[in-house]
This record gives C-alpha cells, sequence and structure tokens, in this order.
C-alpha cells in the first residue's frame, strides 16, 4: 500500500513538472521530471489508469486518451499493451532514442536510463479494487 501511494505521489510530481514550462520554475521541476523519466513514472500512471479507463468505466482507449488529465506529449512516450482477457494494461517506454530525444528537448540532459514497464490488472472477482498494480517499474 506504501508503494502505492509513493507511486502516486511521485506521479503527480512527475506530471506537473514535464506539464509546466521549465523556463519558469527553473532546477526543480527539470529534476522532477528527470525522477519521473528515470523510474517509470508515466508507466505506472497509463498502466493504473487507462486499466481503470477501460475495465472499470468500460471506455474505449481513444476515449480514455481524450478524457485523461496527462499532459499530451506523455502520450508520445509510452507503448500501451491492452490484454482484454486478462483485463491487464502494460505500460512502456518508446525506444530510448525517443525519450533521450525527448529529454534533450526538455533539458533533462542526455542518456537517461529510463524505468521499466509497469502492469495494472482488473480481478472481477474482486471489483471493488478496481485495476490494481501488479507490476511497478523498479521490479525484476
Amino acid at each position: 500500500m506504501k508503494k502505492q501511494i509513493l507511486a502516486a505521489v511521485v506521479c503527480v510530481a512527475g506530471i506537473i513538472a514535464l506539464a509546466a514550462p521549465a523556463k519558469a520554475v527553473g532546477g526543480t521541476q527539470l529534476a522532477v521530471g528527470k525522477f519521473a523519466l528515470e523510474k517509470g513514472v508515466f508507466n505506472t500512471i497509463f498502466a493504473k489508469e487507462i486499466c481503470s479507463c477501460q475495465f472499470v468505466d468500460g471506455l474505449t482507449l481513444q476515449e480514455c486518451q481524450e478524457r485523461d488529465n496527462l499532459p499530451p506529449i506523455s502520450h508520445s512516450l509510452v507503448n500501451l499493451t491492452i490484454d482484454p482477457v486478462a483485463k491487464t494494461v502494460t505500460s512502456t517506454y518508446k525506444g530510448r532514442e525517443t525519450i533521450n530525444d525527448f529529454a534533450r528537448s526538455h533539458g533533462l540532459g542526455e542518456h537517461l536510463r529510463v524505468g521499466g514497464p509497469a502492469t495494472a490488472r482488473f480481478d472481477e472477482a474482486h471489483p471493488e479494487f478496481g485495476c490494481v498494480l501488479t507490476k511497478l517499474p523498479d521490479e525484476p
């Protein structure tokens, strides 16, 4: 539970850092944005949000992407794998070149070590829990 709370806090910080103009806030938000990429924060957000949107709310992927509160650029950073039978969503960062181009263009440095994938699953036997994270980016 503590890991999920920490992941949620970091996710929000990462979104704020990459959504706001870097010039207005200086190095602190750049550091948070870099941290978010390196720790797989966007993978965690996408896995949980898309899983909940599709398997709890019953919306299509396009509807989910249109209604989320994520910065539009974040959609270009992840690949989603959706398994409708297992009711899982896995999010992975796009290729190293895509992430490094993004990092470079936003002043986050070069050659980031990007975070791993995240997976969320909807358990129909326990719908009261919605989608839960089953794999976090820092797990092997």
